[in-house]
C-alpha cells in the first residue's frame, strides 16, 4: 500500500512539473522572420527601404493605366466585331459611367494603401531601430526615410486624384482601424508638407552611386508640380503661380541637370532610368521586372504583329487594346468635337 502511495505521489509530483513547465509558451521561431532578427545586415536595410518601390511598381500597370487613359480623351477601347466589349467595361470608363461593382474602384485603393503601409513600417523601423551599426551615416538614414515619405505622398496623390476623400495614413503599428476620412484641404497639406519636408534629404540626380530609379530632389519637386497644378479643382485655390515657379526651377538645373533625348523613344525604353530626359523612371529589365510592358499596360498599345519592332516576343505577337481617338473620318474629314483628336493635334 505505502508502495502505491509512494507511485501515485511521484506521478502529481511530475505532473505537477509538467503543468508548471507548460506554462512557458514562449518559443524560439525557425521558419518566421522578426523585426528583431531581421535586421542583420547592410543589405536587409537597402531591403527594407526598396520594398515598396517593387509594389508602386506593380501598380502602374492595370487597372490604373487602363482606368487613366480610358477615361481621358486621348485614347480608347472600340469594340472589333465582339473583341474588347468585354461586358461594356470599357464603355463605361470611355463614357464615365463606372459604378462600384467595376473591380477597379476597389482595387486601387486596396493596392495604394498596401503601398503606403509598407512605407510606414519602414520608415518605424528605421526611426526605432539603430541601423549606423552597419555602417551608414545619419545623412544616408535619413535619406532613406526621406524616399519613403516622398513615395508616400506619390500613393496619397495618386488616391487623391481618383477618390478625392481620402484617408491619410503615417503609422502601422499603431494605426487606426477604422480612420476618419480628411477633407480635400487637409490631403493637400499633407501631402504638401511630405514632399517640401523631404527634398532637403535627398540627393539631386548623379550625386549617389547606383541610385537610377530612386527618389531625387527633382522627383520629389515633379510630385509637388502635379499637386499644384491640380490644386484648383481639387481645393478650390488656384496655385498655378507656385506651379509654375517650381517647374521653372526644374528646368533650370535647381534640382538636378536634366536634358530632351535624340530620339523620341528613349524615355520608354528598357534603361529609361538612365535617361538624362526621365526625372523619375521604374527600372525595368528584360526578363525580370518590366510591368510597364507587360500584357495590362504598353503591350496592349502594340499593333498586331508588330511585337518584333519592340522586341518584345514571350508572350504573343499582339492584339491592341489601347488606340488612339480618331481625329478624322475615314474619308480624312476633321471629327467635328472639340476634346481628343491628339493625332490631328500633333501630326506635322
Amino acid at each position: 500500500m505505502k508502495n502505491i502511495k509512494f507511485f501515485s505521489r511521484s506521478l502529481f509530483g511530475i505532473y505537477m512539473v509538467a503543468v508548471a513547465a507548460c506554462t512557458d509558451l514562449s518559443e524560439e521561431p525557425y521558419d518566421t522572420i522578426l523585426k528583431d532578427n531581421f535586421f542583420s545586415s547592410k543589405e536587409d536595410v537597402i531591403r527594407a527601404t526598396l520594398r515598396t518601390y517593387d509594389h508602386a511598381h506593380s501598380t502602374i500597370a492595370d487597372p490604373w493605366y487602363t482606368v487613366q487613359s480610358n477615361t481621358s480623351d486621348e485614347q480608347m477601347t472600340p469594340n472589333r466585331q465582339g473583341h474588347w466589349l468585354d461586358g461594356q467595361y470599357y464603355y463605361r470608363l470611355h463614357y464615365h459611367t463606372w459604378t462600384s461593382q467595376d473591380g477597379f474602384a476597389n482595387s486601387m485603393w486596396n493596392n495604394s494603401y498596401v503601398g503606403i503601409a509598407q512605407a510606414n513600417n519602414s520608415i518605424e523601423d528605421l526611426q526605432s531601430l539603430d541601423v549606423t551599426r552597419f555602417g551608414f551615416t545619419d545623412a544616408e538614414v535619413q535619406r532613406f526615410i526621406a524616399e519613403l515619405r516622398v513615395f508616400r505622398a506619390w500613393y496619397h496623390l495618386r488616391l487623391f486624384d481618383f477618390y478625392r476623400n481620402i484617408v491619410i495614413s503615417t503609422q502601422y503599428k499603431d494605426a487606426e482601424p477604422r480612420p476618419l476620412q480628411a477633407t480635400p484641404q487637409e490631403t493637400f497639406d499633407f501631402i504638401e508638407r511630405e514632399l517640401t519636408d523631404a527634398v532637403a534629404s535627398l540627393p539631386k540626380k548623379g550625386e549617389v552611386a547606383n541610385y537610377e530609379g530612386r527618389w531625387t530632389q527633382a522627383g520629389a519637386m515633379s510630385l509637388l508640380v502635379r499637386l499644384y497644378l491640380n490644386a484648383e479643382a481639387w481645393t478650390g485655390t488656384a496655385r498655378y503661380d507656385d506651379c509654375a515657379k517650381i517647374a521653372e526651377d526644374i528646368i533650370a538645373g535647381v534640382y538636378g541637370t536634366y536634358a530632351i533625348e535624340a530620339r523620341w523613344d528613349s524615355p520608354f525604353d528598357y534603361d529609361n532610368d538612365r535617361s538624362p530626359e526621365t526625372i523619375f523612371a521604374f527600372p525595368s529589365r528584360l526578363a525580370y521586372a518590366r510591368y510597364h510592358y507587360n500584357n495590362n499596360m504598353y503591350w496592349w498599345s502594340i499593333p498586331f504583329r508588330g511585337a518584333p519592332y519592340f522586341q518584345v516576343t514571350t508572350i504573343g505577337s499582339g492584339n491592341p487594346k489601347f488606340a488612339l481617338q480618331p481625329g478624322r473620318d475615314v474619308d480624312g474629314n476633321e471629327y467635328p468635337f472639340a476634346l481628343g483628336k491628339p493625332f490631328v493635334k500633333f501630326q506635322r
